[in-house]
């Protein structure tokens, strides 16, 4: 694929590097033989193996003197504290990526961020939902974008409840998932959080146990607060069905942190709380009742 001539354009296509592959290329790069304590490390987990992308913070830490030779041996160094580190490379990767995903057709950049919304990896039925539109078409689409971009990739097919069968899809690094979100204004992206959390519920009619946390982050992401706590309930009486006390207890602090955004909102652990004390057997440790949020 042609990307306006980039120079590094060919090392997108390679695939991930192991620890002691990407060393290899960071001191050919730096021409040393020792690299700094920490470098390797970070470059590493930032990159996630990404050859570009480990270039790319490389000349980064080089123009913003946060990689310099020290003075006498000329060894190079890290400079300043961990967390400069941090703070900068999601940025600057971000322009990398962003500039990328501007040279893509307006129609591709409206399904990639659609496809953003869930997670790194993402079904076609989930966009189609996110963006209103039939499976077919929005399928035939991420399979010609997994075709010729090559931080997307196709990973396999799911077969839904109604027996459908729908591909999914990788992206090749995190960054691009949340480039691609951050991309979308928030009421954009409430409103296709709200549309797969509705389609979820679509096709687990009757079965709503099974999805209801992922329903959940949907309802809370788009700020449907109630949504969300009516999802977390039924995730909550499913816990305590299975005698999962421990998850129920963090499903019913999460449901009162939720509910503090509701005006004038009510005390939202009670019913969770009874119901589980009139499931506990005596003489059963496991099943002992909890008293409160386990968690924060």
């Amino acid at each position: 694929v042609a990307y306006g001539g980039l120079v590094r354009e060919p090392l997108l296509s390679l695939p991930r590097l192991g620890k002691p592959e990407l060393a290899g290329v960071l001191r050919a790069r730096l021409e040393t033989s020792r690299l700094p304590e920490r470098l390797q490390a970070y470059v590493y987990q930032s990159s996630e193996g990404n050859p570009r992308f480990a270039l790319t913070l490389l000349d980064h830490l080089l123009a913003e003197g946060l990689l310099a030779r020290a003075p006498g041996d000329g060894d190079w160094e890290l400079q300043g504290r961990p967390q400069d580190l941090e703070e900068t490379t999601p940025r600057e990767l971000a322009r990398t990526i962003e500039f990328e995903i501007e040279r893509l057709p307006e129609s591709e950049q409206r399904v990639l961020e659609a496809a953003s919304i869930p997670t790194v990896a993402f079904p076609a039925w989930m966009v189609a939902a996110a963006l209103d539109e039939e499976l077919v078409t929005i399928e035939d689409m991420c399979n010609n974008i997994a075709r010729r971009v090559p931080f997307v990739h196709r990973a396999g097919e799911e077969e839904l409840p109604t027996g459908t069968r729908s591909a999914f899809y990788v992206f090749s690094h995190s960054l691009y998932r949340d480039v691609l979100y951050r991309r979308q204004s928030p009421a954009r992206r409430a409103l296709r959080h709200t549309r797969i959390a509705r389609r979820l519920r679509d096709l687990f009619r009757g079965e709503e146990a099974l999805i209801a946390l992922d329903a959940a982050c949907h309802y809370e992401a788009a700020g449907d607060w109630t949504e969300a706590i009516t999802m977390l309930r039924v995730a909550a009486r499913r816990a305590i069905e299975l005698r999962a006390y421990g998850d129920a207890a963090e499903l019913e602090a999460r449901i009162a942190r939720i509910g503090a955004n509701l005006p004038a909102a009510k005390p939202q652990s009670g019913g969770i709380a009874a119901e589980n004390n009139r499931m506990q057997t005596p003489t059963d440790e496991a099943a002992a009742p909890f008293t409160g949020p386990a968690k924060a």
